[in-house]
């Protein structure tokens, strides 16, 4: 996103920054019980709900656990919290468990209502790595109106979803749509090639696979 040419990414470090936002995205998080106190008790949850009436809301994650309605850990796993109430804009529950839910995925087809406009797009890559289910009934991404959540992170690498979702807002703001000029997979993958060039030459590559498929000590 801070790479597009009509974004202003910044970090709100206090709730009034809020007011100059069209949108705010609420990431992921380590401990989603507490960062969710930690909104209540500096304003940031309340200037969020006054946000939620007329501008656009994202959650990523952890950040989606909290725009669900309530937050259930019966085993204590993120806090000694056993239930807490979410901001209830979004219509799900979440109950933590024991274990942590990671994996790679690709969603083969998304559509929803944002901002008034259609949101449709196809293939999108991402992973999940969260504790916590939701009632998400088979569904990637839970909207309602100018607010949407998802588990996926990396959704925004995906060059037309973000497009669409940067021209939804663009519209809301009557500005014209603008066209994706940017290949994030491509351009990712060409640091990796660059970095990994790097470790070629500054590494004995023949020893390290030794090391790694033989089990060699040193």
């Amino acid at each position: 996103l801070a790479g597009e040419i009509d974004v202003n990414l910044f970090y709100a470090t206090n709730p009034d920054e809020l007011n100059a936002a069209d949108v705010i995205i609420l990431p992921g998080s380590k401990n989603t019980s507490e960062d969710l106190i930690y909104l209540r008790g500096s304003g940031f949850a309340d200037k969020i709900m006054q946000f939620a009436a007329e501008k656009a809301i994202i959650g990523i994650c952890g950040g989606f656990q909290m725009l669900g309605n309530k937050i259930f850990d019966p085993l204590k796993t993120e806090s000694n919290h056993i239930e807490l109430d979410g901001l209830k804009l979004l219509p799900i529950d979440t109950i933590f468990n024991s274990e942590k839910f990671t994996r790679q995925i690709t969603i083969d087809k998304v559509d929803f209502e944002f901002l008034g406009s259609k949101i449709s797009s196809k293939n999108l890559d991402g992973y999940e790595i969260h504790s916590g289910d939701s009632n998400l009934n088979g569904k990637k991404i839970i909207s309602a109106g100018n607010i949407f959540g998802t588990y996926v992170h990396g959704i925004f690498d995906n060059d037309d979803f973000r497009r669409k979702i940067l021209n939804a807002i663009r519209k809301k703001k009557s500005l014209p749509p603008l066209e994706s000029v940017r290949n994030i997979r491509a351009e990712k993958q060409k640091n990796y090639d660059r970095l990994a060039k790097i470790v070629r030459k500054s590494l004995n590559m023949e020893l390290l696979e030794e090391i790694l498929c033989k089990g060699i000590k040193i």
